[in-house]
């Protein structure tokens, strides 16, 4: 697994995982404001970081999934906050910031719990470091 697009751990490492995750630190704070059935979120100028890409990023809460190969053919797992979609919402602009308003209606998938925004740079035309995080569930 990667932390925080920088941070390589062994997912079966748990005390590992904890760590970095306990270590990890996102520079910038995003606010989410429900106003009727609109959401405004606002991301925070900071002029010391690079721009970055907002991304939306839709999930389930728990999914069972039939194994068809390899160690764990023919059975079946279940996950959790399983990522169904991921999709570009702008740029932000460490120099000015960011502010959107998203209807809660269109996010509103049939199976979905909730979906994140991550604010989050490239690198090499990679995905890289998250520099700010939120959750909204439904």
């Amino acid at each position: 697994m990667v932390i925080n697009g920088e941070e390589g751990v062994v997912g079966s490492r748990r005390d590992e995982v904890q760590d970095a995750v306990a270590s990890a630190q996102l520079p910038l704070a995003l606010t989410m404001e429900k106003h009727g059935d609109m959401l405004k979120i606002g991301i925070p100028a900071d002029a010391g970081l690079g721009d970055a890409g907002i991304w939306l990023v839709r999930y389930l809460d728990r999914a069972k999934v039939d194994i068809d190969s390899g160690e764990n053919a023919g059975k079946a797992m279940v996950y959790t906050q399983v990522v169904t979609d991921r999709q570009m919402l702008g740029m932000w602009e460490a120099k000015t910031g960011a502010q959107i308003k998203l209807p809660l209606a269109e996010l509103r998938g049939q199976d979905n719990g909730g979906f994140a925004l991550l604010v989050q740079q490239e690198r090499n035309g990679m995905p890289g470091p998250i520099l700010g995080a939120a959750v909204y569930e439904f």
